[in-house]
């Protein structure tokens, strides 16, 4: 049975490898360092100028906006938080917190989705990873 299974990886590898190959081999790269101008906003294309506000403030790798109403919307932090934003303003109570979300690299509380139905389906759905804690 583990011969088998022995097999049946070093195969999947195998094929794994050959497919790499295969889907890499039309890629194509420029010089390096390639030459580009950095912009932060690009020039308006019409007479219209951009204005940049910020709309709510202290809030820890927000990743996620939904809006609820014309006045309410949920944000989500990284770190396992959602938070209520009303009429502009950041509610100091959390809307929901989880410890078991983890938050390492580039993971943690992340999308943030309402039911196609809200408010009559008052859903919210969230997406984000975990991991489990070893102790040594």
């Amino acid at each position: 049975m583990a011969f088998k299974s022995i097999v049946a990886g070093f195969g999947l590898g195998v094929l794994f490898l050959l497919s790499s190959c295969i889907f890499f081999q039309d890629i194509r790269t420029g010089e390096i360092p390639q030459d580009v101008e950095d912009r932060y906003v690009p020039e308006p294309a019409t007479d219209h100028a951009i204005t940049l506000e910020i709309w709510v403030d202290e809030l820890e790798i927000p990743w996620s906006l939904v809006f609820l109403d014309d006045e309410r919307a949920l944000v989500s932090e990284r770190p396992g938080r959602i938070r209520l934003i009303e009429n502009g303003q950041l509610q100091p109570a959390l809307w929901f917190m989880s410890e078991d979300i983890h938050s390492a690299g580039e993971g943690g509380l992340m999308g943030l989705a309402r039911h196609p139905d809200y408010p009559a389906e008052p859903y919210i759905y969230a997406m984000h990873t975990y991991g489990s804690r070893v102790s040594a």
